[in-house]
């Protein structure tokens, strides 16, 4: 057996190894230790700290406080990613998981924090102050949260992107949370209920994505900057200024992901769409949706309004209303409907007739690409 100090992976740097220690279960990693004396120490200075308790035995579950304990006290060098996933009844307080966030905030300078704590009955505030986590920019919760504990008052003054999924949240609370963090620029939010009302109100947002958030009643949105906008069911209440602050947000994006429910709700306030110019939209993207199919009254009136609009994609047509015959029985021919045609510019191809002959007659005479999947409707003619 060749000796363990001619190995080849000896010979690879320790940033090297170190990363590739990082994507080792934790007890994994330590177990290297034991391998010759430039490992015995070589685990304590992984840039990424990985605690799974699907990765111990039921016996060191239970003693999963400890074991981090003294996982974190042993740890020599920077940290910049700490990645937590248990059972919340393992951890027993939050005062544990804040501590282990202050310690690696505080002395390893940690950038990126994962914290998903399965089946809590409700979620957990984790007291969060912003002398501790100062050095967080990157932010994913699960069965917990975090609030202002004063209105306004930071609390991660450094967190550019923030993902919450998998909670019961009240929009008062989604609030608190926003208001602690003034330069955050991407927001995601999955498979969260009883928001009730949502306001966000962020000036250096540039990313959203809301998907699979029951219970939204009223959405709210007041970002100058907001580039990219993704929303993915359920339906909400539109009123006349909440719709006004929301197409008005929605003016400086350059993609919109959006599924029947969205375009439903705007389609109710068309007027406030219709004479408005979404000058930097370039891709629009309608989602399927099981709850409501659309018409394509906003697709159309967004392509009188998006002169950039370069893309879109479709995906199941069955979900989408059809208000007219195809643009093939309407007479138009494959190179007015779309089709490539380098001698007239070189426009991307359209391979469908769409089912609506006005959005057909204005895709006749714009280079859009038209993307239909994964299926097309019955009855739909390819041209």
């Amino acid at each position: 057996m060749e000796d363990v100090n001619q190995c080849k992976i000896n010979a690879l740097p320790d940033s090297i190894l170190l990363q590739v220690l990082s994507l080792l279960p934790i007890k994994d990693a330590v177990k290297t230790s034991v391998l010759s004396r430039r490992w015995s120490h070589l685990w304590s200075f992984m840039p990424t700290i990985n605690f799974n308790e699907d990765d111990f035995s039921s016996k060191m579950k239970a003693e999963l406080v400890t074991i981090v304990d003294r996982h974190l006290v042993r740890h020599a060098g920077g940290v910049r990613c700490f990645n937590l996933s248990v059972n919340f009844a393992r951890v027993g307080h939050a005062m544990h998981v804040h501590r282990w966030i202050s310690h690696l905030a505080v002395t390893r300078k940690v950038e990126v924090v994962k914290l998903l704590l399965h089946a809590s009955a409700k979620c957990i505030n984790l007291r969060l102050n912003s002398f501790d986590c100062s050095s967080i920019v990157a932010l994913e919760l699960k069965g917990c949260y975090f609030e202002s504990p004063l209105s306004g008052s930071v609390v991660l003054g450094s967190l550019k992107t923030l993902t919450l999924r998998d909670m019961t949240l009240l929009g008062s609370k989604l609030l608190s949370m926003l208001q602690g963090c003034p330069l955050l620029q991407c927001l995601n939010m999955e498979n969260c209920s009883k928001l009730g009302d949502v306001n966000i109100s962020l000036l250096h947002l540039t990313n959203l994505t809301i998907t699979l958030c029951e219970d939204m009643k009223l959405l709210e949105i007041d970002t100058p900057q907001l580039e990219y906008f993704k929303f993915h069911c359920y339906g909400w209440k539109l009123n006349e200024s909440g719709v006004s602050k929301l197409v008005a947000a929605l003016t400086h994006l350059k993609a919109l992901k959006a599924c029947g429910c969205f375009l439903q709700a705007l389609s109710s306030w068309w007027w406030m769409i219709e004479y408005r110019q979404f000058s930097n939209l370039e891709e629009l993207d309608l989602l399927e949706c099981e709850r409501k199919k659309f018409s394509a009254k906003i697709p159309y009136l967004l392509l009188k309004c998006c002169p950039g609009l370069r893309k879109i994609i479709i995906n199941k047509l069955e979900h989408v209303m059809a208000e007219s015959i195809s643009a093939k029985r309407a007479g138009l021919g494959p190179a007015s409907a779309g089709t490539a045609n380098v001698a007239q510019g070189g426009w991307a191809t359209v391979s469908v007739a769409l089912p609506w002959l006005e959005l057909s007659r204005q895709l006749a005479c714009r280079p859009i690409n038209l993307c239909l999947l994964p299926k097309l409707m019955a009855g739909t003619e390819v041209l």
